[in-house]
């Protein structure tokens, strides 16, 4: 699992337009070292995909035990508690797209802004 922290984290530092069509063409992609600006169809597909998939996780995630207790916390977010349970959300809840990528876009997106507030 920590090896795939390490992934997500690398990823993490990726422009989000690389991200997007890393998302579009499958991660392999942005994993194994090109990095020339994608084409904008591709980034458009993927920005679709992410769109649409966040709205779908957004629940999942923001009602999520561990995720409330992450947010509840006054101190820094954990980084590796956060991205090893939205890993795991993604992993059991998304089909048919690269699940490191899109674990880095939530992320990235950020886990306060999707989930504003814990659910209850």
């Amino acid at each position: 699992m920590l090896e795939s922290v390490d992934v997500i984290r690398r990823l993490m530092a990726e422009d989000m337009s690389v991200l997007e069509a890393a998302l579009a063409q499958g991660e392999n992609v942005i994993l194994f070292g090109a990095s020339e600006t994608p084409p904008e169809s591709d980034r458009q597909l993927g920005k679709t995909i992410f769109e649409e998939t966040l709205a779908d996780l957004a629940a999942k995630i923001c009602s999520d035990k561990r995720i409330i207790s992450i947010l509840e916390r006054d101190r820094e977010l954990e980084e590796v508690t956060l991205i090893t349970t939205i890993l795991d959300i993604v992993l059991t809840s998304v089909g048919g797209v690269p699940v490191l990528v899109l674990t880095a876009m939530i992320v990235k997106y950020g886990i306060r802004r999707l989930c504003p507030r814990p659910a209850q």
